[in-house]
């Protein structure tokens, strides 16, 4: 039943008291009633029952506002709300952060292999929940996983040989360039580039012979803002300071023009003359 539309049966009993209480304040002296015509008095008589009578409709659809009605009123009629409490999250520990920033979300991909000295190297890139890593992972390093390591802690990292991480959405060169290396291992270069790229071309200055070494950008499949690119440089097992042996990168795009430079930090910016 809609409550919009609601009526209540008045009984016996709420009916005499309606009448009874209109008709209460109405007082006729008996020499003034007999001393008006009879038609007068019949008329007067309707006015005092019309009276009674709309007071009995209105009691009535007061009455007929049930309970269900009264709640329906109340919900409708603004109250004051109390703001609730700001949430309260805990501060993530350092190795909370830490796994936050490094676990992988994903596979992990191994975008580049390899062995020197009769151990697997392999270079790796994966995504995280704020971002990215990449780094490397040899055979010849303790904790070795193939494949790198999708559960790690801050003795077991993903990647045994060195990493990186950062948000792709971070400021960034078309072209930049890091390297790694260890007892008995070739320097490892390796960096961030460009997607119009083609290859990138990195001078050496090994031993006072210029080389070039030209390999292609990886890492599409990650679909990051971006792609990659590795060298491993053959016969540096005995340097220790890759800016001894590296002059810088160049990225070139499919017409071979050059498109980005990188230096490390207090190279020139093109190979030295040869010793004589």
């Amino acid at each position: 039943m809609s409550d919009r539309n609601v009526h209540t049966r008045l009984t016996e009993e709420q009916t005499r008291q309606a009448l009874h209480q209109a008709v209460e304040g109405v007082h006729l002296s008996p020499g003034s009633w007999e001393a008006v015509p009879r038609r007068q008095r019949r008329q007067r008589r309707r006015r005092v029952l019309a009276v009674a009578a709309n007071l009995a409709i209105v009691l009535a659809m007061a009455a007929a506002v049930t309970p269900a009605v009264r709640e329906r009123l109340a919900a409708d009629r603004p109250t004051a709300t109390t703001p609730a409490a700001p949430p309260t999250t805990k501060p993530l520990s350092r190795q909370e952060r830490w796994r936050q920033t490094v676990t992988p979300v994903g596979p992990m991909r191994v975008l580049a292999s390899g062995s020197f000295n009769g151990k697997q190297w392999q270079f790796i890139a994966y995504r995280t929940s704020s971002g990215f890593c990449q780094g490397w992972n040899y055979a010849g390093n303790p904790g070795y996983r193939p494949g790198g390591n999708p559960n790690p802690d801050l003795l077991m990292p993903p990647l045994n040989g060195g990493m990186g991480c950062g948000e792709p959405s971070w400021p960034r060169s078309a072209l930049s360039i890091g390297t790694s290396t260890g007892v008995g291992q070739p320097i490892l270069a390796s960096g961030t580039v460009n997607k119009n790229a083609a290859q990138v071309r990195i001078f050496l200055h090994h031993r006072g012979s210029p080389t070039v070494v030209t390999v292609r950008p990886i890492g599409q499949e990650l679909d990051l803002p971006f792609n990659f690119y590795v060298a491993v440089l053959a016969g540096t097992d005995s340097v220790i300071d890759a800016k001894t042996v590296i002059s810088k990168a160049v990225a070139y795009d499919r017409a071979g023009r050059p498109i980005a430079q990188a230096d490390l930090k207090g190279q020139p910016s093109v190979p030295p003359a040869p010793r004589p």
